[in-house]
């Protein structure tokens, strides 16, 4: 059996990596766009990855906090874009995915916490917990334009955002990706918290994966220059 000490320190082990998994997903589907419109369903995918991380991280041992560990993981990964691809940090592909990363995870906790637990741990109102994280992400990410001053992407000819016009798509996949994240997490938690993988091992397992994941990000980046 874990002791709380040795289970704080496998969740922040845990949350770190799963937030590093989620900026080289990010990195790898949306940093080769250049911040380029006509993305089409990308920032669905990259919407469905970022609940992905955040359940299997919220799930792991249901720490709320687990939120802010990502956020911060993901945002300073995204912090070496200027460094590694020579780009501005004000300039779009920098500050609207940040905007769009604390959206996402205000969207997270306040559906986790206030509207899950009303309706119940079974799939569908997983899914349903899922859809309306993707759906609240979609709604508010045009109000990015406002709040970094970078306007974002439009559907040509109709000024109507692509988040808006590729809402449905983002719900749909969130509908899968939090269930899935939840399995994720459950099932990291009962093999990790094992005690064959308790202590050192499972820290350094998710201290391999971490460093992987940022290593990975440094060689996309550098790829894409």
């Amino acid at each position: 059996m874990l002791t709380p000490e040795r289970k704080t320190e496998l969740n922040w082990h845990f949350f770190v990596a799963a937030g590093l998994l989620w900026g080289l997903a990010e990195a790898g589907i949306g940093l080769g766009l250049r911040g380029a419109c006509g993305a089409g369903l990308t920032g669905a995918i990259m919407t469905g990855a970022g609940v992905l991380a955040l359940s299997s991280a919220y799930h792991f041992d249901r720490r709320l906090w687990s939120v802010g560990v990502l956020l911060g993981a993901v945002v300073l990964l995204k912090l070496l874009d200027p460094l590694l691809l020579g780009i501005p940090l004000r300039s779009g592909p920098i500050v609207n995915p940040g905007f769009a990363f604390i959206v996402e995870c205000a969207a997270f906790l306040l559906l986790v916490s206030l509207v899950n637990p009303r309706l119940g741990k079974h799939l569908p109102a997983n899914m349903a917990t899922g859809g309306l994280i993707g759906l609240v992400s979609a709604a508010a990410f045009p109000l990015a334009g406002h709040v970094t001053g970078v306007p974002v992407c439009a559907m040509a000819g109709t000024g109507v955002p692509q988040a808006w016009f590729y809402g449905p798509a983002t719900v749909g996949v969130c509908l899968a990706a939090y269930p899935l994240g939840r399995l994720i997490g459950e099932q990291a938690m009962a093999w990790l918290g094992s005690e064959r993988l308790a202590s050192r091992p499972a820290r350094a397992l998710l201290d391999a994966v971490a460093a992987a994941a940022l290593l990975a990000v440094i060689g996309v980046n550098l790829f894409l220059r």
